[in-house]
């Protein structure tokens, strides 16, 4: 709920960031270079990604691609998408994070519980 209220006003509203939309950003900076010059790659894991440790964003170059930060390697993401699979865990989050390696592309799994390794991500819509 906080995504959605964070700005909501005549000219712009918030909302969490969709599984759909994480997907079109995983085609847009998949094969691009991250800010180590190195080829980001989505799918395939990249151990200097990950830090090991909780990080301010844009703090780990090597998780910045497209001037898009941590898509891999600090914060898991909800989103706003709906797992099927497992009726005890209903959200998905994306990505890796400090204590998991998982590539920008993984989908997790979960209960929307607080937890010290899982954020999220806003979309904004220009209404005029």
């Amino acid at each position: 709920k906080i995504s959605n209220t964070y700005i909501d006003n005549n000219y712009v509203k918030s909302a969490l960031i969709s599984g759909i939309q994480w997907d079109i950003i995983m085609n847009i900076v998949n094969k691009k270079y991250d800010g180590n010059n190195q080829i980001y790659d989505v799918i395939n894991i990249n151990e200097s990604r990950h830090i090991g440790n909780k990080a301010k964003t844009g703090q780990n170059l090597a998780d910045k691609v497209y001037n898009i930060y941590d898509l891999e390697g600090n914060y898991r993401e909800w989103v706003a998408e709906k797992n099927t699979h497992y009726d005890i865990y209903p959200c998905i989050n994306r990505g890796g994070d400090y204590e998991n390696i998982s590539p920008a592309s993984k989908r997790n799994f979960g209960n929307s519980n607080p937890g010290s390794n899982v954020t999220f991500r806003l979309v904004l819509y220009v209404i005029k």
